[in-house]
């Protein structure tokens, strides 16, 4: 028997490098933009549950004039699906009419899809730790297979 006691060794921290922020880009706001849709998510938020919708913008330009080819826009709200929401807008474009009560929609179908989205200008709200302007996808509109 040996009286012998492992002592293990603390791994090493790795060190981590200050940096700045990365610089924020905004698109041209109140203009319209092909982009392709991603995804959706859903989430469980402050104020409830949340849907997230997640497209790539196929064109446009920044507001310094370079590319916005590939630029990522989302719109998040609130995931309950009824006729004075937002949400109901969203699903009747995708599906091409009203939404039925009572039904299901998949939305995932409609990924890689090419929609017209509105970008618009939002700030968010005073005290909050980032008062910088963001943008989020307004309206969307489906464009037809040979667009």
């Amino acid at each position: 028997m040996s009286d012998k006691v492992e002592v293990k060794k603390e791994p090493k921290l790795t060190a981590l490098r200050a940096q700045k922020d990365p610089e924020y880009k905004c698109v041209e706001p109140e203009e319209w933009y092909t982009a392709v849709f991603d995804k959706a998510e859903t989430g469980q938020g402050n104020f409830g549950p949340y849907v997230k919708f997640s497209f790539t913008l196929r064109n446009g330009s920044f507001e310094d004039t370079t590319s916005a080819k590939g630029h990522k826009v989302n719109r998040l709200m609130d995931a309950t699906l009824s006729p004075s929401k937002p949400l109901w807008k969203w699903i009747k474009v995708m599906i091409g009419k009203e939404p039925e009560i009572d039904k299901e929609y998949d939305v995932s179908a409609f990924y890689g899809e090419k929609f017209r989205v509105l970008i618009k200008d939002k700030e968010k709200r005073k005290g909050s730790k980032d008062d910088r302007r963001f943008q989020v996808v307004d309206t969307i509109k489906r464009l037809k297979k040979e667009e």
